[in-house]
Parts: C-alpha cells; structure tokens; sequence
C-alpha cells in the first residue's frame, strides 16, 4: 500500500537522493499519519466516554499526541526543502533531526502525563460498560496502527529517516499497548474485573520506552556519528581509482541532513609531480566522488617523496613495528580485559615524514589507534620509540595518537 501512495502523490518518487523528493516523502507520511490518527482518536475518545474507560480514553490520548507528532513531522520536512541561504549556507536538512526529537519529547511528556492520571485510577477505580462494539474498534486500531507503522518503516528505510523511523517505533509500540487496552476489556467483559488503571499505566509505560527510544535515534546525528562502514568504502575506493593517489586518510563526513553530505579527506601521492599536476590529480578525484555518490568532497594533498631510499627504509621499519603491535604483547598498555585479548587490535599511520635539522633526523607520522583503545598513549608512544631505537638509535621520533575511526 505504501508504494501506491508514493507513486500517487510523490513526483519522481524513485530518486530518493533529491532532498525536495525526500521532503515529500516525508510530508505524505506525516498527512497519513494525521488522517489515520484523527480517526482513532475521534473513536476511541468517544468509546472510552461512553463506557468508562480511561485506559481507552488514554490510548485515544495518546493518538491525539500522535497528530500533533504527524503535524510536527509534516512542517519539519516541509521546512527541510527550503534551499540554503546567507544565514544558513548549508541548508535546513537537519531541521528533519530537530523535527524527530521533538516528536520524541511529546511522546515522553504523554508518557509522563499518563502515568500521573493512571495512579489516579488505580487507587480510584470508576464503573465500566463495555459493549462488543469497544472490542472491535480497538481491534480495529491495532490493525490501522499497524499499517501505519509498516508504512512509517517503509518510507523511512527508503529515504533514511530517523524522524520516521520514530513514528514506526510510537505505532508499533502503540499496537503493543492497545493490545494491552483491548485485554483488560476483554477480561472485564468475562469475569467482571477492574485493571482499567493498571492497564492505562502499561501504556503509559509502553509510551514512555518508545519515547526515550526515538530521542535516542534521533539524537546520534546531531551529536556526530562513526561513517558508516559502506560509504567510508566507497568514498576510498573512488578516490583510489588513481592509482596515483598512494593512500588516503583522515576521512570526516558532515552531515547536514540527508542528501546534504559534505566530506574531507586526507590523500597521499607522490612530490615528483608538480604543484599543476598533483591539483589536476586531486580535482579528477573529487569529481569522481561527486559524481558517483553525491556529495560535496575536499581533499587535501600529502606529498611524498617516494624517490628517497631513507625515507622508505624508515617507513618499513616502523610500519613492521607497527604491523605486531597487538594486545597480546601490549597488554599494559591497551589496558585490554581478557575479552579483547580474543582479538588483537591493529594500528596504522600516515603523514609520515623525515626532517632535518642540521645533522640530526626526525620522524613523524600520526598513529591511528583503534576506538576501543583505552590504554596509556605516553606508553604507546615510548613502546614504539624505543622498537625504532633498536634499529635507529640517531633518529627522533615525534608521534601524534590518532584515532581510527573516521567521523561524521
């Protein structure tokens, strides 16, 4: 069903890399989810006056914060669209996070609300009068509830949304706690037994959790997150095409919302090309990332002079060294549990260079370190030293502890 609306009311529906498309995907799930809302809430609001019920009344509640979460996700893409200004030369793209936390905190503060109301209930327990009618319409939401959390996932899968993905986890959690709902109806309709209250606080609960989970989700990309594996590949891959760009390094992505993906990186070639020669090099490869994954992309040279047989004397030496550092022979220094002993950690380096000053020689390079390393960096450093010593007792070696790990 999800796909009939998408081809219905999104134009260019298939190229999901455009941010005006994304924001319609964006803005048809919020009216959907706005539409199917009203009618819960309109029904159960009624049901639960009718009979009694604060359980269904709070369930009705909680659809009635789901509109005003499908309004906030509607506006939050709409605004997404605007296109970048003089206060803003990145774009609106993150208002799309802002719109997912928010989301987030009205599901939270219902949560909060309901629990307060559901005490109340449980000490004070009112009169109910169920009908058959009260279970079928409950079944029936928890049926829309989960059409509606299986387009939420849907949409959000296909366009990559933290905000809609929020809305899939507040259904399906609803569905959860409707089903509480329509138990405690069932139960009263059978033997006559009042949890009216205790279930309006499972909801509230169940609220609550989903909540605190989407202000998670949501949170990790306005906080800065590890590149994903896949991109950081491809990136490097299509930097590497040219097999005159040796390494590459140092890679950071900033994300100003999806499809909006600025990228720097670190690339290593040879200083027997010229400064004409190494910018053509450099600019050939940040058309071939532009191009084939749609971001924006600087990169920065590191010339090295591969002619010089000290310097690659030097650099086998310590990229062996480098090459058995592990935690089996480092283990007072990585500060490892028997856990990772399981399994070694590796290290890299790069922008590693030679200097001289007047006769004496230096070294310096930067070591990447892994993410779980949490040992002591003075320690590492004074390690490696002294391995290079070993074979170098002349040479300084200056060290900067890098992490691994590229960032976004």
């Amino acid at each position: 069903m999800d796909n009939i609306i998408i081809k219905t009311f999104v134009k260019n529906y298939k190229n999901v890399n455009d941010p005006s498309v994304r924001a319609s995907y964006g803005m048809v799930a919020g009216i959907f989810g706005i539409i199917c809302n009203i009618i819960l809430a309109v029904f159960k609001v009624t049901v639960g006056i009718i009979t009694g019920s604060f359980s269904i009344i709070s369930d009705g509640v909680n659809n009635i914060s789901d509109i005003c979460s499908s309004l906030v996700t509607l506006f939050g893409f709409k605004l997404s669209k605007k296109r970048a200004d003089a206060d803003h030369p990145f774009g609106h793209g993150r208002i799309e996070y802002i719109a997912g936390i928010t989301v987030s905190i009205v599901i939270i503060m219902v949560g909060v609300e309901l629990i307060r109301t559901s005490v109340e209930k449980i000490i004070a327990p009112d009169e109910l009068d169920f009908t058959p009618v009260t279970f079928f319409i409950l079944a029936g939401s928890i049926v829309l509830k989960l059409i509606m959390g299986a387009f939420y996932s849907s949409t959000a899968k296909k366009i990559n949304s933290s905000a809609l993905r929020a809305s899939a986890a507040d259904s399906f959690s609803d569905c959860i706690a409707t089903g509480v709902v329509l138990g405690s109806t069932v139960l009263y309709m059978l033997t006559g037994i009042n949890i009216d209250g205790y279930a309006s606080a499972a909801v509230a609960v169940f609220i609550l959790i989903t909540g605190i989970n989407a202000v998670r989700e949501t949170v990790h990309p306005l906080l800065g997150e590890k590149v994903p594996e896949e991109l950081s590949s491809m990136i490097k891959k299509e930097v590497l095409k040219d097999k005159r760009i040796l390494r590459v390094h140092d890679l950071i992505i900033h994300n100003y919302g999806e499809g909006r993906v600025y990228v720097t990186l670190h690339a290593e070639i040879s200083s027997e090309y010229s400064l004409m020669e190494a910018h053509e090099i450099i600019d050939e490869a940040e058309r071939r990332v532009q191009g084939c994954l749609k971001c924006d992309i600087t990169i920065h040279t590191d010339p090295i002079d591969m002619s010089d047989e000290r310097y690659k004397e030097l650099y086998k030496l310590t990229a062996h060294i480098l090459g058995h550092i592990n935690v089996y022979n480092l283990a007072d220094i990585s500060n490892s549990t028997h856990k990772d002993k399981e399994k070694p950690m590796y290290y890299s380096m790069h922008d590693f260079h030679i200097h001289h000053f007047g006769d004496k020689e230096e070294i310096s390079f930067d070591l990447a370190v892994p993410d779980n390393f949490t040992g002591s960096a003075d320690k590492l450093r004074d390690y490696i030293k002294s391995e290079i010593h070993r074979t170098e007792p002349d040479v300084d070696v200056d060290i900067h502890i890098d992490r691994l790990y590229e960032r976004i």
